[in-house]
């Protein structure tokens, strides 16, 4: 039975009530990431979007096919669900609690990510103005800016705008997202009471085990003048403070959740002009905090994700998890499936992407004593829409670096595979000693 706990949202202290209000046994197994499907009733209200029912109705359907599925990671824009003139109308929360009670009906459970740090250009937004793509990342009265601009770090042909609570970031030669301005005070108390709200709603709700956050990588800044990043070391720094703020203040609200902030980088150390080392700052207090341990990627060839660390060398991020005492969700996200990117393994047959999912589980589980070492997950956390098609399988076409016309096993029936992974309901998650969750 649950333990309901009153009050929890007042954000004083980061003491945690988590331990056995949801049997934690039940919960491990494997969860489903969506990004906008679980929205079509507050975009339908909104009038933007593309989702519909059906569209979330299958992806539920998609999660109860398989033996491990527990449940979801859901995104909730704070754009979607705070609004007015000057904010602080939450009632479209109302629709995020619909979501979660028919999960909870179904037997399952939510992560959710309130704390989007980040816009990463969702393919929802494609047809969307600049202006209206923005309302996945800021509240409509703080989508304000002062000016568009060029700059020569873009296209002739590009423009963005100098947000005032926002700054454009580089993603490639041809794009840019945006990051949110954490280090600005105004944003940062905004955000805490967006926080605030979502755990008045659904603090307590039964279906709700965990609260996340975009990755804590900073993006280039297209513009570094006034208006864009401000530039500058002790402002960047001051970036990842604001972070570090924000997610202090979730973790003392949330008591009877994992709060998991997605650490990936910075971790550059001293060998560079603007030495940051974020990864280690943070994870040195994570455990005492009583944080849970989560990263977007959990491959092994990424360096700097994965270096021993010593000297000016960091410690990477996904070396923290072999021995951290607190819950430890792994995310296979789309770069895991990558070939011959960034030193991945090659891929070409149907063979390989299968050998892929097994040193995907193999390196989230017990490890292989080497490159692949152990992330000891208890929780997997697996992209649902990811170009190629790998959830439900598919056949390769343009796929970097993997001949057009192989086929792409399903990832969901290689999960209900015993030959692979343990049919006990829980992919084999739960031997791993977790010292604060009983």
């Amino acid at each position: 039975m649950l333990n309901i706990i009153t009050e929890n949202c007042s954000g004083i202290g980061v003491g945690k009530f988590v331990p056995n209000i949801i049997p934690f046994e039940a919960t491990k197994g494997v969860y489903l990431k969506v990004i906008t499907e679980h929205t079509w009733e507050v975009l339908n209200n909104w009038g933007y979007g593309t989702n519909t029912r059906t569209d979330w109705d299958t992806r539920i359907t998609e999660l109860l096919a398989l033996n491990a599925g527990k449940g979801f990671h859901l995104d909730v824009p704070w754009g979607l669900f705070e609004k007015g003139a000057s904010g602080g109308d939450f009632s479209n929360l109302q629709y995020l609690k619909t979501v979660c009670d028919e999960l909870y009906a179904a037997g399952l459970y939510v992560f959710l990510a309130p704390m989007i740090f980040r816009d990463f250009r969702s393919s929802d937004t494609a047809s969307l103005t600049l202006d209206q793509q923005m309302r996945y990342l800021l509240p409509e009265d703080m989508r304000t800016h002062v000016g568009l601009i060029d700059t020569p770090d873009v296209l002739a042909s590009q423009a963005h705008y100098r947000w005032d609570y926002a700054y454009a970031y580089i993603k490639a030669t041809t794009a840019f997202g945006y990051d949110i301005k954490t280090y600005n005070t105004t944003l940062q108390t905004r955000f805490i009471r967006f926080a605030r709200a979502v755990c008045d709603w659904l603090g307590n709700h039964p279906a709700v085990i965990g609260i996340t956050s975009t990755e804590s990588v900073n993006g280039t800044p297209v513009w570094t003048g006034a208006g864009g990043f401000e530039g500058g070391v002790p402002t960047r720094a001051s970036y990842f403070v604001g972070k570090t703020t924000i997610m202090d203040a979730v973790n003392g609200m949330f008591k009877r959740q994992m709060v998991a902030p997605s650490i990936n980088y910075p971790n550059e150390g001293t060998a560079v002009s603007d030495p940051v080392d974020y990864v280690g700052d943070w994870h040195a207090v994570a455990a005492t905090k009583k944080f849970a341990l989560t990263g977007p990627n959990a491959q092994w060839w990424s360096t700097s994700l994965n270096r021993v660390g010593s000297g000016s060398s960091p410690k990477g991020a996904n070396r923290y998890y072999t021995d951290f005492t607190g819950p430890r969700i792994v995310q296979w996200q789309g770069d895991e499936f990558d070939s011959s990117v960034n030193g991945s393994p090659a891929i070409s047959t149907t063979a390989d992407y299968t050998q892929r999912y097994v040193d995907l589980y193999t390196r989230s589980t017990v490890g292989d004593g080497g490159s692949k070492f152990d992330l000891n997950a208890t929780h997997i956390i697996v992209q649902r829409t990811m170009t190629p098609e790998i959830w439900l399988g598919g056949v390769t076409s343009g796929v970097p670096n993997v001949p057009d016309g192989v086929t792409i096993p399903s990832l969901r029936a290689f999960l209900n595979n015993a030959t692979y992974i343990p049919q006990d309901g829980k992919a084999g998650l739960g031997n791993q000693t977790v010292s604060y969750i009983t």
